[in-house]
């Protein structure tokens, strides 16, 4: 019996080997398409508007800087990663920053750094430490827009 069960434990690690891999892979190239198609919308975060700024609102205004932050996103996608969940509310009416996915999905990010996913209830919030290397980064490759 113990030769069988060895066996058996021995083609079934021929066959993980040789499936996990595949499938690592391909979550990993799917994530990296996935964030290669995706428009950028940024208003500077200290800029007050005389009219809201909704998540519609930001994509109809000149705000698409997806060609100025093309070669940053993975460090977006990192820095909004450690973003912890938060009670505070999200002003629908001072979005400042969106991510939009070709897939419909989007990521929304306030004036005061709460952010909201359009697959999810749940508010989060960057750390000011991570808020403030957003704004930094940002702020050095997006260049001076125009507001209306």
């Amino acid at each position: 019996m113990g030769i069988k069960n060895d066996y058996f434990h021995y083609i079934l690690l021929i066959i993980l080997s040789a499936v996990i891999p595949s499938c690592v892979s391909n979550h990993i190239s799917n994530s990296h398409r996935e964030i290669e198609k995706v428009e950028i919308y940024y208003l500077p975060f200290q800029v007050e508007t005389y009219l809201p700024v909704t998540v519609e609102g930001i994509q109809r205004q000149e705000y698409n800087v997806t060609r100025y932050l093309r070669k940053e996103i993975r460090t977006i996608m990192q820095i909004i990663e450690k973003a912890t969940l938060t009670k505070q509310k999200f002003d629908e009416l001072r979005v400042r920053f969106l991510i939009k996915f070709h897939s419909n999905g989007f990521i929304a990010m306030d004036k005061k750094g709460c952010i909201i996913k359009s697959d999810s209830s749940e508010k989060r919030k960057l750390p000011e430490k991570d808020f403030n290397l957003l704004k930094k980064l940002l702020d050095s490759r997006v260049p001076p827009l125009e507001v209306r």
